[in-house]
């Protein structure tokens, strides 16, 4: 099961292509899932419990699942240092992860909070490869496609290696 947070769509999209979809109205339900084995992958595209929660994504990332990470959620007026500091979590646990992971930032159109955060990534995270920027604006249709673009090139990967890796 491929599990997303954030966006209805990105999940409907993701059936539709073939994939066991779920979509979790939050991250504390997603996490659960994630610790209980029932997912392989995450589409996680408004992690904004990370300002409550700073171990929010931390199972993905150990488990060495396939994981992609957006910004949505985080359209409140916070300050900088705030979202600095959201910004420096998700870095350190994007470079951590044990598995593929990327971050995929939204275009011009985003929030104040989503740019200031994005630039927070930027500075935090590398290698830059993990960033991935798009030119789409956080909940439009070509976004919605983009990320799931990227975590089913993840997960493919990812089963690849896992079954190059088994011994006969």
């Amino acid at each position: 099961m491929i599990a997303v947070t954030g966006s209805e769509r990105a999940t409907a999209m993701l059936r539709q292509r073939g994939h066991d979809a779920v979509y979790f109205p939050d991250g504390q339900a997603l996490e659960r899932a994630v610790r209980a084995g029932t997912v392989v992958a995450v589409l996680d595209l408004a992690p904004v419990e990370m300002l409550v929660d700073a171990d929010r994504l931390m199972a993905a990332a150990i488990l060495g699942l396939p994981q992609v990470v957006s910004l949505g959620g985080f359209d409140a007026e916070l300050s900088a240092e705030v979202l600095d500091a959201v910004g420096q979590r998700l870095a350190q646990i994007v470079c951590a992860a044990r598995g593929p992971t990327r971050v995929l930032v939204p275009g011009a159109a985003a929030t104040a909070a989503m740019q200031a955060l994005g630039q927070s990534l930027r500075n935090w995270i590398a290698p830059s490869s993990l960033l991935v920027e798009s030119t789409a604006a956080w909940g439009a249709e070509k976004f919605w496609k983009q990320a799931c673009d990227l975590i089913e090139g993840l997960a493919a990967r990812s089963a690849i290696k896992e079954c190059l890796g088994r011994q006969p």
